[in-house]
């Protein structure tokens, strides 16, 4: 989107998400003024230990978010009707189909990604999320 002035803006409506939407809309907004910085090579941005410290931090949080996000898509389109088979789903997310099948093993298994309560707006406890973590979610699939 480009205009005249040089800013852009877009609404976003996260209806029942409530706070979780405020969340993903502040990672976002983050992530944006950081590419943008990385782009232009804006040296006193990038030379803002607060200003980098903060889109790190927020970068992280929003990749973690849509790995959950991934992961009950992936969960949804092979519900107990599959809706998209293993091959369909590996050309969507770019990956061979075998990576897909294993995600999707582990899902099963009960290894989720560290978000995926935040994302369902479950309570918090600390030490079931612990237990039942994938790690390599933080990577993506």
């Amino acid at each position: 989107m480009s205009y005249d002035t040089k800013a852009g803006t877009y609404t976003l409506n996260w209806g029942p998400m409530g706070h979780q939407g405020w969340e993903l809309a502040d990672w976002a907004d983050t992530v944006l003024r950081a590419a943008i910085a990385v782009r232009k090579g804006d040296q006193k941005r990038l030379g803002d230990r607060d200003f980098l410290a903060t889109a790190l931090a927020d970068s992280r949080r929003l990749a973690e978010a849509l790995a959950a996000l991934d992961d009950e898509l992936l969960l949804a389109a092979r519900d107990a009707e599959p809706r998209l088979s293993l091959r369909a789903l590996a050309g969507v997310v770019d990956r061979h189909y075998t990576s897909v099948a294993e995600r999707l093993g582990k899902l099963a298994a009960g290894k989720q990604a560290l978000r995926r309560g935040w994302l369902l707006g479950l309570p918090f406890d600390a030490a079931a999320a612990a237990a039942e973590i994938d790690e390599p979610t933080r990577k993506g699939l």
